[in-house]
């Protein structure tokens, strides 16, 4: 029974992070916020994949009861909002960056963050299963 609860909550834990992240990137049409940019094959995929691997390891998580993995899957979630993030719409990065060098450095990176943060996360999820 015990296990069922873990998977229910890796399975919300996956949709709520969908419908977060989709809805501050306006990957998901929302009346709160605009994407600039007009999203690409990457920024979807990306998107599912994130989410499924970040409920797999908050699932796993839960069964375990154990810390180990957490700076890999923190940091594979915090690279994959980067990867989906619309650059022009960040006002933090701009603030940083500006607007040309973004466009200019930041979006080319974006595909390698994602790639980077599903390697973290897979790296979460194998450490907790290890675990048991």
């Amino acid at each position: 029974m015990k296990l069922n609860k873990n998977i229910l909550i890796g399975i919300l834990t996956s949709i709520l992070v969908f419908l977060i992240f989709g809805g501050i990137t306006a990957l998901i049409k929302n009346p709160f916020f605009k994407r600039m940019t007009i999203p690409i094959f990457w920024d979807y995929f990306f998107l599912i994949i994130v989410s499924i691997l970040i409920g797999v390891y908050v699932g796993l998580y839960f069964h375990n009861k154990n810390k180990k993995g957490s700076i890999c899957a923190y940091s594979g979630g915090f690279f994959g909002f980067f990867a989906i993030i619309c650059p022009l719409c960040s006002t933090l990065l701009i603030a940083l960056f500006g607007a040309s060098a973004l466009m200019m450095y930041f979006e080319s990176v974006r595909p390698v963050l994602g790639f980077v943060a599903i390697v973290l996360l897979i790296t979460g999820i194998y450490i907790q299963i290890k675990i048991k």
